[in-house]
C-alpha cells in the first residue's frame, strides 16, 4: 500500500472479501480494483425513463464496487429523459458518473443487460423495470413477458441496485447469486408478486414538496439519489431540510451515491445541497446531531426520512413532531450487509422507543481479526485503530440504491393513497422471501401538511415496438 491504512481510507467493501475468503486487506482491495462491469443496453428500452434510471444507477453503483471500470454499450446521442443538469444526452451523464463508453479488451467479471431481447451469456443479468417495479432475471433464457406500466425513475433505481448486487456478489464469490428465475419487487404493492398486474401502480401525479433528511451518509444519499431523478415539474417549488454533522471521508465514496473522492473533508450537508441545488431544488442545512432537542417548527417539513444507525437517535424519531417518518437500516457484516429493515412512524403498532430500547445503546465490540492486525503491523499504536476498523460496517452503494428506492417509494405511496408498511424486512439475496407488516388503514392524511407539487410526466402514451412509451419521448428520440 502507498499510504498507511486509516479509518478515513479503509474501503469497507474490501472487508467483506477479507471475511469471506480470509485474505489480507491488500489482496482484497486488489481484487476490487481489478473488477470490471459490462453494461449492454436495449435501445428501445432506453426510450423509457425507468430504464435510463436503471442505467445511471448501475453505472453509479458499479463504479463504486467494480473498481476496474464500468464499460457501457450505448447508442450515440441518446436523449436523456431524466433531470440531469448540464447535458441533453444520456452518454454524457454516463461519463459524468465515471462510466466508459468505449469498448474494452478481455473478459468482464459481470454483464448487465438492460431491457428485454435476445438471449445473452450465462453469466449475464437482465434488468426489467417500470416506474413502480424493478427486477432481474437470467439473461441466457427467454425474457419473461413484462409490459411496462407507468414510467418514471424509481423502479429503475431499484432494478439497477439489484443488478449490481447480484453481479458483485457473484463476481467476488460472496454468494452464488446469479438469479435462476425472475426476481423483483413492486414499490406500489410490496406485498404482491412484482409480475402481478395489480402491482404496476397508478400514474405518478404528485411529488413531495418538503422533506426532512436525517443523516446524509450511505442511506441518506441513496434517498436523495432516487428523489433527484423524479420528474418534478418545477423543482424550485420543492425544498429539503438536510441534517448531518459529519464530514465526508475519502472512503465514503464507495458506499455513497452522491459524494465523490474529491469531496473528502467537506460537510456532507454542503456536498448534498450542492447536488440538489444544481437540479433546481431549495435546501436548508443543519449541521448538528438529531437528538432530544430537535423539534420541527413553523413551515419546516412534516415528513422525515431517517438514515442514521444509532439506536439513541432512532428512539427519538416520534418526538420531533413529524406526521410521518420513514426509517431504514441495513446490516453490517459480510453475511447481512445487504439485509434491510424499513419502519414507519408514528401511529403504528410499535413505537420507535420499543423498537430501539435503551439497552441497544450498548454496542458489543468485536476483537480485531488477525487479518486486520496484519494490515496494521507496520504502524505504531495500532491497537485502537485495529478495533475501529474491525467494527466498521460493510456498506455498499448498491444496497443503498435499493433501500433508497424502497424508502422513497413509501413516501410516494403515501402521496397516492397506497398501502402503508409498518415494517418491511428484505434480504436482497432472497428478495422473494421478504417479510412485511401492513398498516390496516393504509395512508390517509399523513402527507397533507407537508404538501405536494406536480410531476412532469407526459400524458398520452403510444405503442412502440412492444413498449408503451409516452409520446413526447418518441418525438425526442426521432428528433435526435
Amino acid at each position: 500500500m502507498n499510504e498507511p491504512l486509516t479509518e478515513n481510507n479503509f474501503v469497507r467493501l474490501a472487508k467483506a472479501l477479507m471475511d469471506k475468503h480470509q485474505i489480507p486487506y491488500e489482496q482484497a482491495l486488489g481484487r476490487l480494483t481489478a473488477l470490471r462491469l459490462h453494461i449492454v443496453c436495449n435501445q428501445e428500452s432506453l426510450n423509457l425513463a425507468a430504464y435510463q434510471a436503471a442505467l445511471l444507477t448501475t453505472v453509479n453503483c458499479g463504479g463504486r464496487s467494480f473498481l476496474g471500470g464500468v464499460h457501457v454499450c450505448l447508442p450515440n446521442n441518446m436523449p436523456i429523459l431524466l433531470p440531469w443538469p448540464g447535458t441533453t444526452t444520456l452518454g454524457k451523464a454516463v461519463l459524468e458518473l465515471g462510466g466508459k463508453l468505449e469498448g474494452a479488451e478481455g473478459d468482464f467479471d459481470a454483464t448487465v443487460v438492460l431491457g428485454p431481447g435476445t438471449r445473452f451469456s450465462p453469466k449475464a443479468i437482465r434488468v426489467l423495470c417500470d416506474g413502480w417495479r424493478g427486477g432481474v432475471q437470467p439473461a441466457d433464457v427467454e425474457t419473461i413477458v413484462f409490459v411496462p406500466g407507468e414510467d418514471f425513475a424509481l423502479g429503475g433505481v431499484l432494478a439497477g441496485g439489484l443488478a449490481v448486487e447480484c453481479a458483485f456478489a457473484n463476481a467476488c464469490g460472496l454468494a452464488k447469486h446469479l438469479p435462476d428465475q425472475p426476481t423483483g419487487m413492486s414499490l406500489w404493492r410490496p406485498d404482491l408478486n412484482w409480475l402481478d398486474e395489480k402491482s404496476s401502480g397508478p400514474r405518478l401525479s404528485s411529488l413531495p414538496k418538503r422533506l426532512w433528511f436525517i443523516g446524509l451518509g450511505h442511506l441518506g444519499q441513496a434517498y436523495l439519489w432516487s428523489l433527484g431523478l423524479l420528474p418534478y415539474h418545477s423543482p424550485s417549488n420543492a425544498g429539503f431540510m438536510l441534517q448531518d454533522f459529519d464530514r465526508v471521508a475519502r472512503a465514503n465514496w464507495v458506499a455513497g451515491l452522491i459524494c465523490r473522492e474529491q469531496d473528502a473533508g467537506e460537510y456532507k450537508t454542503r456536498v448534498v445541497a450542492r447536488w440538489l441545488e444544481a437540479r433546481g431544488f431549495n435546501t436548508t442545512i443543519t449541521e448538528r446531531p438529531y437528538d432530544e432537542h430537535t423539534v420541527r417548527t413553523g413551515e419546516e417539513p412534516f415528513v422525515a426520512l431517517c438514515g442514521v444507525d444509532a439506536a439513541a437517535a432512532r428512539r427519538l424519531l416520534e418526538n420531533a413532531g413529524f406526521d410521518l417518518v420513514v426509517e431504514c437500516g441495513v446490516g453490517s457484516s459480510m453475511a447481512d450487509f445487504d439485509r434491510l429493515k424499513l419502519h414507519t412512524f408514528p401511529g403504528t403498532s410499535k413505537k420507535a422507543a420499543d423498537v430501539w430500547p435503551a439497552a441497544q445503546d450498548v454496542i458489543q465490540l468485536r476483537e480485531p481479526s488477525p487479518l486486520i492486525v496484519e494490515a496494521l503491523k507496520d504502524q505504531e499504536d495500532c491497537g485502537v485503530l485495529a478495533s475501529t476498523l474491525e467494527n466498521k460496517a460493510v456498506s455498499a452503494s448498491f444496497v443503498g440504491a435499493a433501500a433508497g428506492a424502497m424508502a422513497v417509494g413509501e413516501v410516494l405511496r403515501a402521496l397516492h393513497g397506497g398501502c402503508r408498511c409498518e415494517l418491511l424486512h428484505v434480504h436482497l439475496r432472497a428478495l422473494q422471501n421478504r417479510g412485511l407488516a401492513l398498516h390496516g388503514n393504509g395512508y390517509k392524511a399523513e402527507m397533507a401538511r407537508t404538501g405536494f407539487v406536480s410531476s412532469d410526466l407526459p400524458g398520452p402514451r403510444v405503442r412502440l415496438d412492444g413498449f408503451y412509451v409516452p409520446s413526447q419521448y418518441t418525438l425526442m428520440e426521432a428528433a435526435s
